[in-house]
């Protein structure tokens, strides 16, 4: 608990009705993405700026765009508000749409929080599973994070809220600045 609040964590989703993003050259994006995508791993070594297209530019564009399982493009805005915690938790790679420069957010800071005697995996089959059907965490794991993602679901991006210090509050922080394109599912609390 911090300050009689409860700590909770988000996943971070698109919001619908706004344009996501499309790599024009997919050749050129596994290039760059490698086999497994946008997984926690570092890219930044073998990163290329990608050039990118908007899937349906008729929709309104948010500070925050969908790009692929695992990570989402900023703007600008977006990017100045919130770099300290982007650079904190991972890293942020430049693509192009037009003669815009836009930025990746790749996070790869990967927590072992995830409390497995209370959490319900996903089951896909064969012994696999991706996320949970019940997200459960140690809370003193998640003390002075913001964003985050696990290794039983590195698609996931995860954010904390209601943490002791205000300025590691993602979700605040995109509400101060009344940043679109993205919303938060609450997965716990504790």
């Amino acid at each position: 608990m911090c300050f009689g609040k409860a700590m909770k964590v988000f996943s971070i989703k698109p919001n619908d009705g706004y344009q996501s993003l499309l790599a024009i050259d997919q050749i050129a994006y596994r290039r760059v993405t490698g086999r497994w995508g946008f997984d926690g791993q570092p890219k930044r070594a073998t990163w290329e700026p990608l050039d990118c297209e908007a899937s349906d530019p008729t929709l309104p564009r948010g500070d925050f765009l969908a790009f692929t399982l695992g990570a989402f493009a900023c703007g600008s805005r977006a990017e100045n508000s919130l770099r300290d915690l982007y650079e904190r938790a991972g890293e942020l790679l430049p693509i192009r749409l037009g003669s815009e420069r836009l930025s990746i957010v790749n996070l790869t800071r990967v927590v072992d929080a995830v409390d497995h005697s209370s959490a319900v995996p996903q089951h896909i089959g064969g012994g696999m599973y991706s996320g949970f059907q019940h997200w459960s965490f140690i809370p003193e794991r998640l003390s002075g994070e913001s964003l985050f993602i696990v290794s039983e679901a590195p698609g996931e991006l995860l954010c904390v809220s209601e943490q002791a210090d205000r300025s590691l509050d993602y979700i605040n922080r995109c509400m101060e600045q009344r940043l679109t394109g993205h919303h938060f599912k609450l997965l716990w609390e504790d």
